[in-house]
């Protein structure tokens, strides 16, 4: 898990996603469903709960921004 800056926040997903550019998921922090992203993996961290699906959306350089968490 990283965060960098106020902007950008990601970690890296259990499953290998190819499509992600250096496996990273990235939550973009400027909005606020990604720091409503961000504390949901905070959590999940810290309980020990598991990540079951991500959405998200990949941009034309291969960078991934997750848009939905859900766990367990």
């Amino acid at each position: 898990m990283f965060s960098e800056g106020t902007n950008f926040a990601g970690f890296y997903p259990n499953e290998p996603l190819p499509e992600c550019k250096f496996g990273l998921m990235n939550i973009d922090l400027s909005k606020e469903s990604g720091k409503g992203i961000f504390s949901l993996v905070l959590s999940a961290k810290t309980a020990g709960q598991k990540v079951v699906r991500i959405d998200y959306t990949v941009n034309t350089n291969g960078t991934c921004y997750a848009t939905g968490l859900h766990i367990r």
